[in-house]
């Protein structure tokens, strides 16, 4: 079997290459003859010593490609190609390959096929070879799957992304945390200071010596500049489930902390000198600096009230929500399908992309927020959370987190040793802008 060793994050069917170059596989072919943990797969010839006579090409799919064009890139005749497509019908389907997919042909020394797979990822492998009585027999490999939970700490340097990363996790965690865990308590894209830390407890699905994919964080902690947040999940008798701090308050709150990803804060609320109008006005929002094209969301369940052109705003998207609160996201460089006056949008729905309409000096996202018909300072709203544990169901709480709570006052444990993962990049990755994610605080006119 083709076996993989990358430092991709597993993010099923969101696999994008960046470039054009294909990701850092280590195959591991069956025989005397193994690449080694460092070495790259690209399509490629292997022939193999005495006791297992037989030569192995392989191949990766690239952005753009047929199986058959790269199959005959590897090597392989098209007639063989022509053989397996025809013999694996049925079981595969080859029109629909993906980059990142890679395949081995197991050839004898005369040229004939003895054994081909085709991996999609460490569990969904596809295989043709011969049986017993020398006829061909297509069928998909099974796998064994595990959940472990392990502890991952880290302590930030440049940003959230990065510090998973070095600590030899896949970007998928880094979302994890900011996405379901801290979203509401912390802005990832101005409070993430050098030298916080983070601790979480988290599933892990593996394969064998391989990460499949991260399941629920169970437990965790950031401490730094902005104090100490600490969340747990817990499902209720009832069936309901969230995070949760150790006094049972939900984490999730009415409002988000910001309307993107990989942004930094370009311009803050309150009077400031307008780069093309060029004097001083009142700034009634905050201004994130973010590659054109990044998602933009919204911040809480409410109705649209517009969505186009709004004059100076250029593209923008207004959205009234409970309690008397307005939000507003300008500058866009398109509004989203669907998105248009008297519609409903949810939390974290993408509402348009980031861009540099009306009076714009560059791309980044104008966001404000009003109360009762008065704007207010974004970054400085205390939202209320969402509704907390029932009391009748505090006890049981309590006991469930206990030992979270009792991990978490040691000294932070060590993360485990990493596994290797299937190279499913983020989607975003061939943007560029999200190996920036989740920047330190920087601040600077726009």
């Amino acid at each position: 079997m083709v076996a993989l060793v990358a430092a991709g994050a597993a993010y099923g069917a969101h696999r994008v290459l960046v470039g054009d170059k294909p990701p850092p596989y280590a195959p591991i072919f069956r025989g005397p003859t193994t690449l080694g943990p460092h070495d790259v797969l690209s399509d490629s010839t292997a022939m193999h010593g005495p006791d297992l006579p037989y030569v192995s090409k392989t191949g990766v799919i690239r952005p753009g490609d047929t199986f058959s064009g790269a199959a005959q890139r590897a090597g392989l005749p098209g007639t063989l190609v022509e053989h397996v497509a025809a013999q694996m019908k049925g079981v595969v389907s080859f029109s629909k390959v993906m980059p990142g997919d890679v395949f081995e042909a197991q050839l004898d020394l005369s040229g004939e096929l003895r054994r081909f797979e085709y991996q999609v990822s460490p569990v969904e492998v596809y295989v043709l070879e011969k049986d017993g009585d020398g006829a061909f027999e297509a069928f998909k490999e099974e796998f064994e799957e595990e959940m472990k939970v392990v502890w991952v700490t880290g302590t930030i340097e440049s940003s959230l992304y990065e510090t998973v990363i070095a600590v030899n996790e896949d970007a998928e965690l880094a979302m994890k945390i900011a996405n379901e865990v801290f979203a509401w308590d912390i802005d990832f894209y101005s409070e993430a200071q050098r030298g916080d830390v983070f601790r979480v407890a988290v599933e892990k699905h593996v394969s064998g010596d391989y990460l499949i994919r991260y399941g629920r964080i169970l437990a965790a902690e950031y401490a730094g500049g902005i104090g100490k947040k600490q969340s747990f999940f817990w499902r209720d008798p009832s069936g309901n489930s969230g995070y949760y701090n150790a006094h049972g308050v939900a984490t999730r709150r009415v409002f988000l902390r910001s309307p993107l990803k990989y942004a930094h804060v370009t311009s803050r609320f309150g009077k400031r000198f307008h780069p093309i109008l060029k004097r001083f006005k009142p700034h009634h929002g905050v201004d994130y600096g973010a590659s054109t094209g990044t998602p933009v969301w919204a911040v809480a369940d409410g109705a649209v009230v517009s969505a186009g052109w709004n004059g100076g705003l250029g593209n923008a998207v207004k959205v009234v929500h409970s309690g008397g609160y307005t939000s507003i996201y300008g500058h866009l460089s398109r509004v989203s399908g669907g998105v248009r006056a008297g519609t409903r949008v949810r939390q974290g729905q993408v509402v348009g992309a980031v861009g540099s309409t009306g009076l714009s000096t560059g791309p980044h996202l104008h966001f404000s927020l009003l109360h009762d018909g008065s704007y207010v300072n974004p970054l400085k709203r205390v939202a209320p959370p969402t509704e907390p544990i029932a009391a009748r169901h505090m006890p049981a709480f309590k006991e469930a987190i206990r030992p979270w709570v009792a991990e978490l006052e040691k000294a932070p444990p060590p993360s485990a040793p990493p596994l290797p993962s299937f190279p499913f990049p983020p989607a975003e990755a061939s943007t560029g802008a999200g190996f920036n994610l989740f920047s330190l605080a920087q601040d600077g006119e726009r």
